[in-house]
């Protein structure tokens, strides 16, 4: 026998446990034309059959079969069919965190390939969406249990990290703009630019994000801007 000894067995996780809050799977064929939308929560898409396509506000890319795509709060997305693959995949609405590519400037969104040395993330996913879907006795305490292994995981990739999203539940439009000038700060940004970002007039859009984070759009790049 070997006896292996670690101060580090109790290391507490920096972070506040998620909360699940749906789990569903979906077979995307060519009949169903989603929309772009946006959700107060991030949600994690495994793709478990084929392949198609994920818009992300104006990006495009193909995913495929193991591919975890994470979509941050209030991030405008949706699915795209590829005919005549029908892809499938399930998906969990999660609460209490943000997952982001330490090499990538893009906070919205990142990819994780899970069919090898991530598997263990696409195990999770799959164990809970079983337990959720057989609705076997305690199904909700196991569920709960395995999102946290889920987690842990995610803490252990190299190139990820795990941040605490906002409890409050802030305006998808308001979230919208701020993601665009943290982006886009560096650059000749109007009033108009912005407004047209959003789908907004201009004057509502400074009384949304006036009301939401107690400053101006253009005063908040200005602090940016310093900030930097």
């Amino acid at each position: 026998l070997s006896t292996y000894r670690s101060d580090n067995l109790l290391e507490p996780i920096s972070v506040e446990p998620l909360t699940l809050l749906y789990v569903s799977a979906a077979k995307y064929e060519g009949d169903w034309h989603s929309t772009l939308h946006a959700h107060r929560c991030t949600e994690l898409f495994l793709v478990t059959e084929s392949q198609g396509r994920f818009c992300i506000e104006n990006d495009v890319f193909t995913v495929q079969r193991d591919n975890l795509i994470i979509i941050n709060t209030n991030v405008m997305h949706t699915e795209i069919a590829t005919e005549p693959y029908p892809m499938e995949y399930i998906v969990l609405g999660i609460e209490g965190g943000e997952f982001l590519l330490n090499n990538s400037s893009d906070n919205r969104y990142c990819i994780i390939n899970c069919a090898k040395e991530n598997k263990e993330l696409r195990d999770c996913i799959q164990r809970i969406w079983i337990e959720v879907k057989e609705r076997r006795y305690f199904y909700t305490v196991l569920s709960n249990a395995l999102l946290r292994v889920l987690e842990v995981n995610l803490l252990r990739c190299k190139n990820i990290t795990v941040s605490q999203s906002p409890t409050n539940k802030i305006n998808v439009q308001c979230a919208v703009i701020k993601r665009y000038i943290d982006e886009h700060f560096k650059e000749n940004i109007t009033l108009d630019k912005l407004a047209q970002v959003a789908f907004l007039n201009k004057h509502y859009l400074i009384h949304i994000f006036v009301q939401e984070y107690a400053v101006s759009p253009i005063n908040y790049m200005m602090h940016r801007r310093i900030e930097e």
